[in-house]
């Protein structure tokens, strides 16, 4: 498919959001009340991969990110679990504890694996939310959108929202 016919692109979105509790206003019938608690719903640290010409395709390269983001994360882990016992000052490792024979590093890296919610989860996610980035409730009359989300946990880093977006043309074709 050539891209002078493409009407939307699509593309893996990652970013985060933090709810904070704020004092507000709010309207009540015809009477605003001040110093209303109220959520606001911060979205930060947006970042948007290649563009791909299909769907699939950028669900290839999620697949691919999600790969190398938890190889990253348990490389990292193995790297501190090594140093640790390096560190020990108590003498020497036993064998059977050793992370440096190659079996007990195995059956480390096994019990990540065997335990894959662990290591990785998306969690369903919805929120709705005002134009003013507050959150209200499911069937509030002043208005709001009704965002699906889906929270990405990656061993013990910080969560991040991720999702497949689709670009009309003219969005990449303008910023050029």
């Amino acid at each position: 498919m050539s891209t002078a016919v493409q009407s939307r692109f699509f593309s893996c979105f990652f970013f985060n959001y933090q709810e904070k509790s704020i004092l507000g206003t709010q309207m009540v019938g015809e009477i605003i009340q001040r110093e209303v608690h109220q959520t606001s719903i911060v979205f930060w640290g947006h970042r948007l991969l290649e563009p791909s010409l299909t769907e699939d395709e950028a669900r290839r390269l999620l697949k691919q990110v999600l790969y190398e983001n938890v190889t990253r994360y348990m490389r990292t882990r193995m790297t501190h679990l090594r140093h640790g016992q390096q560190g020990e000052v108590t003498g020497l490792i036993p064998p059977d504890q050793d992370i440096r024979n190659p079996e007990i590093y195995l059956s480390h890296i096994l019990e990540y694996l065997e335990l894959p919610q662990d290591l990785i989860t998306i969690v369903a996610n919805t929120v709705h939310i005002n134009r003013m980035g507050i959150k209200v409730g499911e069937g509030n009359d002043h208005g709001g959108e009704t965002i699906h989300l889906s929270e990405l946990d990656i061993g013990e880093e910080p969560q991040k929202l991720v999702s497949i977006v689709a670009i009309p043309s003219e969005v990449l074709n303008s910023s050029r």
